[in-house]
């Protein structure tokens, strides 16, 4: 089953075409990097995926739902994590979690959130006295408690040190465990190479390759890494 279909996908503006003519397909239970360099198009691509930007032309299906027709339903199962998050950062974590906790439905245990985050330590601490990396790790959680089955991230370890990138990968992927979806861009090639299954590569508002990090350092030719793959084709070194 795809978790997300486009296809024949545009966006464009009256001075700029930032999304041409794009078509792909990404399969329930994987984490998929969109890469590519500044102005790419790729956050444009998950904005429109997310229900944030309407596409000029094409067809965009999130969870077997046209998103033109069923935004609402869309958004409510799925979870965002940008890479600028606005919390009440006096409230305690727990606080935090319970406040949001009750804007569904059918939300996920708060306790259950804080073991996928592993915030169990943390939870009667206030947020404005939290690492960087643990206050991404309460965005996390957050972007988790409506019980999503697509999550979407959004440079999700920029700015965290080793340490706190690992805790947060962690965490997705004990997301992911029960054939969750989880769809990020990221700029550390490292992180796309060790834990995506598959990588989309965006150049010019077009998607120009999409494979799993294996098959495109293989193409490189040995030694190569997936920064020379992002090199060569995002970026256009020779190598």
């Amino acid at each position: 089953m795809n978790a997300i279909e486009l296809k024949n996908v545009t966006k464009s503006y009256p001075n700029i075409v930032a999304v041409s003519d794009v078509s792909f397909d990404i399969a329930a239970g994987k984490i998929v990097g969109i890469i590519g360099a500044n102005g790419a198009g790729k956050t444009t691509m998950l904005e429109m995926m997310m229900g944030i930007r309407k596409a000029t032309k094409g067809e965009i299906k999130v969870l077997g739902m046209d998103i033109d027709k069923n935004c609402q339903d869309v958004k409510s199962r799925i979870g965002v994590l940008l890479q600028e998050q606005c919390v009440y950062k006096n409230a305690k974590v727990s606080e935090l979690f319970e406040f949001f906790h009750d804007l569904y439905e059918s939300p996920l245990d708060i306790d259950q959130v804080l073991d996928i985050v592993n915030l169990q330590d943390y939870k009667k601490v206030r947020v404005k006295r939290l690492s960087g990396g643990l206050k991404q790790r309460v965005a996390l959680g957050i972007a988790l408690i409506n019980n999503p089955d697509i999550i979407f991230l959004d440079e999700p370890t920029t700015g965290l040190d080793p340490e706190a990138r690992r805790a947060l990968w962690k965490a997705i992927l004990n997301f992911k465990k029960d054939n969750k979806t989880v769809l990020l861009s990221s700029h550390y090639m490292d992180e796309v190479q060790r834990y995506c299954d598959e990588v989309i590569i965006v150049k010019g508002g077009k998607v120009i390759r999409k494979n799993t990090p294996d098959n495109l350092v293989d193409e490189l030719g040995e030694g190569k890494t997936m920064e020379d793959v992002y090199m060569y084709h995002a970026v256009g070194e020779a190598m």
